[in-house]
């Protein structure tokens, strides 16, 4: 995501703020947030499904996710001979497989 700045082309509201800028001041705007002030943080737009700022959710998800694996751990631990996924660390196709399975979100055994 990157913002551009730029003055506004038309009388605006803020995304973040809620207060509108009139034609011709200079705002920072993406496609995926849209137009806001260049002085408001996104960090500080609220969501409005939880109620809580963007920089107290990307917080939150950082602590729990402190512990998650990486790809490489998981994949590592799929082709350890005792994790019982029954790959062979040696095989090509099996560290592809492993790599595979290690970017989904959930691992799952697919001869299961």
């Amino acid at each position: 995501m990157s913002d551009r700045r730029m003055a506004s082309k038309y009388a605006g509201k803020c995304g973040i703020c809620n207060n509108r800028f009139p034609a011709g001041e200079s705002i920072l705007w993406s496609r995926e947030q849209g137009a806001r002030h260049e002085t408001c943080n996104l960090a500080d737009k609220i969501d409005k499904a939880t109620g809580k700022t963007y920089a107290v959710l990307a917080q939150e998800w950082e602590v729990e996710h402190a512990n998650d694996m990486t790809i490489c751990e998981r994949a590592e631990g799929m082709l350890d001979s005792n994790s019982g996924w029954g790959l062979n660390a040696m095989s090509e196709r099996d560290q592809d497989t492993a790599f595979q399975y290690a970017m989904e979100d959930k691992a799952r055994n697919p001869w299961i």
